[in-house]
């Protein structure tokens, strides 16, 4: 699957992070974009899909959180139920591998 994205939407059921290029303009070199209804987190690389993955998302009670935002820290190894890496981005909130492989897609 290859997508060209030509701009970085701000919709509220998408979560988008920045991790390159200027915030400034609308195409940005490097970004995370997750769509929350399709379960995908995709690396969009000069507008291009690189990366696509399944995902699970936030339980009812602590929802995935919509919008634009950035990492704030990276960990290896952060243990319990978040797998080998941790990227977190909001309050609290993170990317992060799972030690119950079957909880994605």
């Amino acid at each position: 699957m290859v997508e060209n994205y030509q701009f970085i939407g701000t919709k509220m059921e998408n979560v988008t992070f920045h991790l390159g290029g200027t915030l400034g303009g609308f195409i940005l070199n490097k970004y995370i974009l997750i769509r929350l209804n399709q379960r995908r987190l995709y690396l969009i690389v000069n507008s291009k899909v690189y990366l696509a993955f399944r995902i699970a998302v936030g339980k009812r009670t602590t929802p995935t959180p919509k919008g634009v935002f950035r990492i704030l820290n990276k960990a290896v190894n952060p243990g319990g139920v978040f797998g080998t890496r941790w990227m977190g981005f909001y309050r609290g909130y993170g990317i992060h591998g799972t030690n119950n492989p079957s909880s994605i897609g």
